[in-house]
């Protein structure tokens, strides 16, 4: 999407596991409202992009995080978000104002992601909502361990989740675990009764095991996240119960970030009760205005 007037920069939206661009469109138009033409993808297995294993449309697959990577630098090309505003880069006001944000698996692959977009353009900040730094998993060396010996098995592709059925387990409740809005629940669940393509049941063991190399190998450890230089914000949710907490200590090894607690929040902060969501929004356009380099002509 872009902006009609005057853009103030890009934005990059990610997604987390198992969403879908539909979900992501206020989130869009918000920040379209803000004046930033605005890129999201549907991830390699989710939504309506090419789903991996044809027998199991809905279930959640990777061989490695590396195919989401080259996925966001395809789309990012394919929308010019990696392109100079004008042919002449000497000069200072064409570079754009470029901002990642993500969610979840998407918060884990804004970190990474940043690293490759900074091949080509410059990174002006990270906005990180519920970071998955580690996925879930009782003891991670062990996980990991298990989670080999499934992909030597030939079990990559098999669902590390009992299937469910949509219509018979989907929680619209307030006791849901994402979120204490179940009016967005609600909506949520409309979008997929009208297009049931967009429903992922849960991951595979590939995806667990890809989850946790990526994670073991980049947020998860202290000098890759040292030396990562760029702008961070993080909104964390107090009633987290989705990833593990526990991890959240590595973002005290950015070099630059902030960080943020919501109080009765549950994981999915953008779908939280308008007074949490407004004031996620809030401290996000500070950041955003705190942290543009290259202001426009109209600025």
């Amino acid at each position: 999407h872009q902006v009609a007037h005057k853009s103030r920069g890009r934005v990059i939206v990610l997604p987390g596991m198992g969403e879908y661009i539909e979900k992501y469109e206020p989130i869009c138009t918000r920040f379209l409202e803000l004046g930033f033409d605005t890129l999201c993808l549907d991830w390699p297995s989710q939504g309506l992009s090419g789903r991996l294993v044809p027998n199991r449309p809905h279930l959640v697959h990777a061989d490695s995080y590396d195919q989401h990577l080259d996925a966001l630098i395809a789309a990012c090309k394919a929308a010019n978000f990696l392109e100079y505003n004008a042919n002449n880069k000497t000069q200072k006001n064409t570079e754009p104002n470029l901002f990642v944000f993500g969610h979840s698996m998407g918060a884990h692959l804004a970190l990474r992601g940043a690293e490759r977009i900074k091949e080509h353009v410059e990174v002006a900040g990270i906005m990180l909502i519920a970071p998955m730094m580690m996925p879930t998993g009782i003891y991670p060396p062990l996980v990991k361990v298990f989670l080999e010996c499934t992909h030597a098995l030939g079990l990559s592709t098999k669902p590390l989740l009992i299937k469910q059925n949509f219509a018979k387990n989907w929680d619209v409740s307030s006791n849901n675990r994402l979120t204490r809005s179940a009016r967005n629940r609600e909506i949520e669940a409309g979008l997929i009764l009208e297009n049931p393509a967009l429903w992922s049941y849960g991951p595979s063991f590939g995806w667990a095991r890809a989850a946790f190399k990526s994670c073991s190998a980049t947020t998860a450890n202290r000098e890759w996240m040292e030396k990562l230089n760029i702008p961070v914000q993080v909104h964390l949710a107090e009633d987290e119960r989705i990833v593990p907490v526990s991890y959240f200590s590595y973002l005290n090894c950015l070099s630059q970030v902030e960080t943020y607690d919501y109080a009765d929040a549950r994981h999915e902060l953008m779908q939280e009760l308008p007074e949490t969501l407004e004031l996620v929004w809030e401290r996000m356009e500070a950041f955003i205005d705190n942290w543009i380099k290259f202001p426009t002509s109209d600025e």
